[in-house]
């Protein structure tokens, strides 16, 4: 099993994808879950809203039942979350909703 169960990657969006995107996207953010049925997607978004939205749905997803494992998969915790964020405008903190903690 791995150190991490799950993964959040959040980049500032490149020119050339905000040339495909649209100029009002900012952040290029990938959700990973490291075993069992490896649910996970990438995407754009507009808003550190966005992406605190979108972790939570993906959360309820990922804690949901895993096919592979034949049982409810692990809870995302911020011991078992491997985040990493090369932009100020969102923490590991923010997507747990304790804003005050990286």
């Amino acid at each position: 099993m791995p150190k991490f169960k799950y993964k959040v990657r959040i980049e500032p969006l490149t020119p050339e994808a905000q040339k495909n995107w649209g100029s009002e996207y900012r952040f290029a953010v990938s959700f990973h879950k490291e075993y069992g049925d490896s649910l996970g997607w990438s995407r754009c978004y507009k808003t550190g809203e966005e992406v605190i939205r979108a972790f939570q749905r993906i959360k309820e997803e990922w804690e949901g039942y895993d096919c592979i494992l034949g049982r409810q998969s692990d809870r995302v915790t911020m011991a078992n979350l491997d985040f990493q964020s090369s932009t100020k405008g969102i923490s590991k903190g923010d997507l747990f909703g304790q804003p005050r903690l990286l």
